[in-house]
């Protein structure tokens, strides 16, 4: 067999990816994912994992409500207007499609973007998708995703589940408050300890302060564009320092890539009328540099709901 594509992806969760030391999640937070080729398919040889194995199962996590006395609690993931027999390599596609109707606009990234002073609790999910084509045919695909439940104002706290393509949770992940230092995250069955390693901040890539912070810095870059309903932060480019963004705030990389042929965009959907950041879109895509008919994409979907949802109700914590 030949080789024909190397791909380094590092883990969207930050702790993971942090950690290099410890227990079997640890382990995984750096996978290499290398796909060989032959004239008739195409075999992946190690796999990329989420943090810890998970196994899939009916039943959701179980968290502690305290507005319950104790009493453990189920979390539905927020799929907003996402349609049940749709999976999340398609879920975003409406919204891409608006940009054939969208007009330009003389406003700015600050002129539509929340302040972040002004976001104090939303749902939040975040799914990577890696996809290998040929000739414009999709040979695989391998998807991560988790949801949470943040706040996220004087104190931050969150508890996040992970779940698969179909929108299904398949097991918890972390929590972490910084009024009590709590930084967990659910290892082999049981909740495990990192405070003295991590902060609450490095649980979750897509905070909302976070990625203002990231659309910012990229701002000079970016249309602001609009439809009836939304504005939208447009940016498409070959920017290398665009792609160190997402570098820096993903850990994304490629490796055996032709990255003079890198194509990158950004699309992020701000609903007028409640003025919601709903979504932001990262988008990677490059060509092999031994078969020029091979892409690797790497896409980032981020998406927030529910905002306000947890100023006056209790965010759900560990059962044990």
């Amino acid at each position: 067999m030949k080789r024909a594509w190397l791909v380094s992806l590092f883990s969207i969760f930050a702790l993971s990816a942090c950690s290099g030391t410890t227990e079997e999640n640890a382990s995984n937070a750096d996978e290499t994912v290398v796909l060989e080729n032959t004239s008739e398919e195409i075999e992946t040889v190690e796999e990329v994992e989420t943090p810890e194995e998970v196994e899939t199962t009916e039943e959701a996590p179980a968290y502690e409500d305290e507005s319950s006395e104790g009493e453990t609690a189920s979390r539905d993931l927020q799929r907003g207007d996402i349609e049940a027999d749709r999976s999340a390599y398609d879920s975003d596609l409406r919204k891409a499609e608006l940009l054939e109707e969208a007009e330009e606009t003389t406003l700015g990234f600050e002129d539509v973007m929340r302040p972040v002073s002004e976001v104090t609790s939303y749902e939040h999910n975040t799914a990577i998708i890696l996809e290998l084509t040929e000739n414009g045919n999709v040979m695989e695909q391998q998807f991560q995703g988790i949801v949470a439940e943040v706040r996220e104002s004087d104190e931050i706290e969150l508890a996040s589940d992970f779940f698969d393509e179909n929108y299904q949770i398949v097991g918890p992940y972390a929590y972490g408050n910084t009024d009590t230092e709590e930084v967990l995250v659910h290892e082999n069955g049981e909740w495990v300890d990192y405070s003295s390693q991590f902060e609450v901040e490095d649980l979750i890539n897509g905070l909302y302060s976070k990625i203002d912070s990231m659309l910012q810095e990229m701002s000079d870059l970016m249309q602001v564009l609009e439809t009836d309903e939304y504005y939208i932060l447009n940016y498409a480019g070959t920017d290398i320092e665009v792609f160190e963004l997402y570098q820096e705030h993903f850990e994304v990389t490629f490796e055996n890539a032709n990255l003079t042929q890198l194509e990158l965009g950004m699309l992020g959907f701000i609903n007028k009328e409640t003025e919601d950041l709903e979504s932001v879109n990262l988008i990677s895509t490059a060509p092999s540099r031994e078969d020029s008919n091979q892409f690797v994409t790497i896409e980032i979907i981020l998406n927030y709901s529910d905002y306000g949802a947890f100023d006056d109700r209790d965010i759900l914590q560990p059962a044990n």
